[in-house]
């Protein structure tokens, strides 16, 4: 491998062997003056300096040197002696020069290797923040947001669901959301007469009061439209961030709480989470309302223990929940059973359904199970356990255009 310094040197040698051999040739051949010579030959010195520092400042000292002692025939120390104050401007401009430019490129060269080591730094930086970065994206999509089945935020719901007190139920599905779906900050708000609201359970730095009129500057537009519609608004803008709300009603359709998504991590805010916040706004919606107005449901039901819609009103819900599920481009399965329905067998179905799967009677010997967000591959296995838990009667899967042929 060629030694790059070595031939460097070898040229600045050349260099000035060829300037200085030029210089005495042109003195002893009488082209130029003594004067010129001296002149030419600071000139030199100067030009080597500054172009190789202080190596080209000794190497010129030296060359100078020689060739007054070879052209001149005069000893140097008497040459210094009688020009000893011109001798010593020349060899002080000399060494400021060389060692400005020395110092010069060695800050350079520093300057290259520190920015070429944290060019290598940031590299590798850049590196472990991207596999820690798709680790973390592995990890959300795998355990936060798995969509066919996010068992975790069901479990969660689950264990609140035997809360008895009112708040701690609310303050515990908010944490939930937060857990789960990154909701910064939410509040559940209680509709008062005279188009008031008033909250009663929050979570996080919210932004609002707790008392909102209906025309008050601070109420929000989305919690006026939860007012107006029945059904869950998805994530919309809210002051630059993203907000969602989830209307609590009646069966008979009375709007008696809003709970108010005001702010989602937007770090995490993806497709992903909004499907995920979807799946949970129906979840939350369903366990509430079936909590706080069991009563009211159980005078819809066949039985006094356990909500079996009867047909008057089983077929309009059955309706409005496939409706729903569509619009939301939520999955949903259908099940039929065939025979006369008891309150026992009603009670061992219902306790082998999800929280947030309905019975419908549809008429006197047809019972219908309506399996909310239950992805296809899924259905087999809900049918199995319905087996195991009911075996004396069949149950087959149907679709809705089927639905409507049985009698």
């Amino acid at each position: 491998m060629t030694d790059r310094p070595a031939i460097r040197n070898l040229i600045i040698i050349a260099e000035i062997l060829a300037v200085y051999a030029a210089l005495g040739y042109a003195s002893h051949g009488l082209v130029i003056s003594r004067g010129l010579t001296y002149l030419l030959l600071s000139f030199a010195g100067l030009i080597f300096s500054l172009y190789y520092g202080v190596k080209g400042a000794l190497a010129a000292v030296c060359g100078s040197a020689a060739l007054v002692a070879v052209l001149f025939g005069e000893n140097f120390l008497t040459f210094l002696s009688q020009n000893y104050l011109a001798a010593s401007f020349f060899l002080a401009a000399l060494l400021i020069i060389g060692f400005v430019k020395s110092g010069m490129e060695s800050r350079v060269i520093g300057m290259s290797l520190s920015n070429d080591v944290l060019n290598r730094r940031m590299e590798r930086l850049t590196v472990e923040l991207s596999e820690k970065d798709r680790a973390l994206q592995e990890a959300f999509q795998e355990v936060l947001t798995d969509m066919e089945s996010p068992r975790i935020m069901y479990q969660a719901l689950r264990r609140v669901e035997s809360v008895e007190d009112r708040d701690t139920l609310f303050n515990e599905i908010l944490y939930i959301l937060y857990t789960h779906c990154h909701v910064e900050k939410s509040g559940i708000f209680e509709i008062m007469s005279g188009k008031r609201y008033r909250r009663v359970a929050v979570f996080g730095d919210s932004d609002l009061p707790d008392k909102l009129a209906w025309g008050g500057e601070e109420t929000p537009e989305i919690l006026r439209a939860a007012r107006l519609q029945p059904e869950v608004i998805v994530p919309t803008r809210l002051d630059n961030r993203q907000a969602m709300a989830i209307p609590l009603i009646s069966l008979s359709e009375r709007i008696q709480y809003v709970l108010l998504i005001e702010e989602i991590r937007f770090i995490n805010f993806n497709e992903s989470l909004i499907q995920l916040l979807k799946v949970a706004s129906h979840w939350v919606k369903y366990l509430i309302e079936q909590r706080l107005h069991m009563e009211e449901l159980l005078t819809y039901s066949v039985f006094p223990s356990v909500v079996v819609y009867r047909p008057d009103v089983g077929r309009a819900l059955m309706k409005k929940n496939m409706a729903t599920h569509k619009k939301f481009n939520l999955p949903y399965a259908l099940i039929h059973m065939k025979g006369a329905l008891t309150e026992e067998t009603a009670t061992a179905i219902s306790r082998t359904l999800r929280i947030y799967d309905d019975l419908f009677q549809y008429d006197d010997e047809t019972l219908v199970l309506f399996l909310s967000m239950v992805a296809p591959k899924n259905v087999v296995f809900v049918m199995k356990r319905l087996e195991s838990a009911v075996p004396d009667h069949p149950f087959e899967e149907i679709d809705a255009e089927a639905l409507r042929h049985v009698r």
